[in-house]
């Protein structure tokens, strides 16, 4: 393995890594799951009433999520808006996924 394929491999780790870790919070977990069945984007005013937790936790929660691509703010006028980010959630499902095939193949041997 080269060097570059090396280095390319470890940044992709450390991605996971750091999504995982971000997931292992119980409340981070929680709004990930609000986001990922809202119909649509939801308001931190609206996250907080179904989740029952502070603003400012929620601040918190939504800051790590957001900086391991896995929800979005969207800033319209004076409105905020958030998402969570299928697509870094898909990445590391599929990625676990793949992880699970690999070990369950070569457990049957």
């Amino acid at each position: 393995m080269t060097k570059k394929n090396h280095s390319r491999i470890d940044a992709g780790l450390k991605s996971r890594v750091q999504k995982l870790k971000a997931l292992a919070n119980p409340g981070r977990l929680k709004v990930i799951a609000c986001l990922a069945e809202a119909a649509s984007p939801l308001s931190p005013k609206e996250m907080q009433a179904r989740l029952g937790i502070s603003g400012p936790t929620l601040s918190h929660y939504l800051e790590r999520l957001e900086g391991v691509e896995m929800v979005t703010r969207e800033r319209d006028g004076a409105e905020v808006h958030c998402r969570s980010v299928t697509r870094g959630i898909r990445e590391l499902a599929d990625y676990l996924g793949m992880v699970a095939d690999r070990d369950s193949k070569e457990r049957k041997i």
